[in-house]
């Protein structure tokens, strides 16, 4: 006869990366393949990583997933090259997969706070020209090492030179970005 109760051993973590609505519906009898797990459309980001889950045997929620990382080139069966869930061609395995990412933000549930930032910039006229100074803070706070700005010009005014970063610009938009540091890394 036991006098307590068994010593609980079990450690019990859930990925909540990509769980926020559930799991994707997998239309019956659509697709020749069932790859419910392959980039589920239409998902959002679940409970944010801690430790903290008021569920006596979930220990912790982690995103074990990089949300937005690819599952790979899902074809659900049909050989391909498009995901017909999605309409397009999906990253392989492990590529950044943008749109993927934007789903899993947009319908987050719980909602993920907005990401801010705010750009301060300083100018002076230099002779026919015009020279800007520019600091991304996040929140305000700490400067930034990872960011990218875009803007579109009213006129036909170019960028000569960035000065910490790299910029490219397409007719009156331009973009600029962070410099990389000695990895290669933004």
């Amino acid at each position: 006869m036991f006098t307590s109760r068994p010593r609980r051993t079990a450690i019990l973590v859930a990925d909540t990366s990509r769980n926020g609505l559930g799991p994707w519906p997998y239309p019956a009898g659509v697709y020749p393949e069932h790859e419910d797990w392959c980039n589920p459309p239409a998902r959002g980001t679940g409970a944010l990583p801690t430790t903290t889950t008021n569920v006596p045997l979930v220990d912790a929620y982690l995103w074990i997933k990089v949300p937005g990382e690819s599952d790979g080139q899902c074809f659900r069966g049909t050989g391909g090259p498009t995901d017909p869930a999605r309409g397009m061609e999906d990253p392989p395995a492990g590529h950044w997969f943008v749109e993927q990412a934007r789903e899993l933000i947009a319908l987050g549930n719980p909602s993920l706070a907005p990401l801010t930032c705010d750009v301060v910039v300083t100018g002076t006229k230099v002779g026919a020209g015009f020279l800007a100074a520019l600091t991304v803070k996040n929140s305000g706070t700490e400067p930034l090492r990872a960011w990218k700005l875009a803007w579109t010009f009213d006129g036909d005014q170019r960028v000569r030179t960035v000065v910490g970063g790299s910029f490219s610009q397409q007719g009156a938009t331009v973009t600029v970005a962070a410099p990389h540091d000695r990895t290669g890394r933004r």
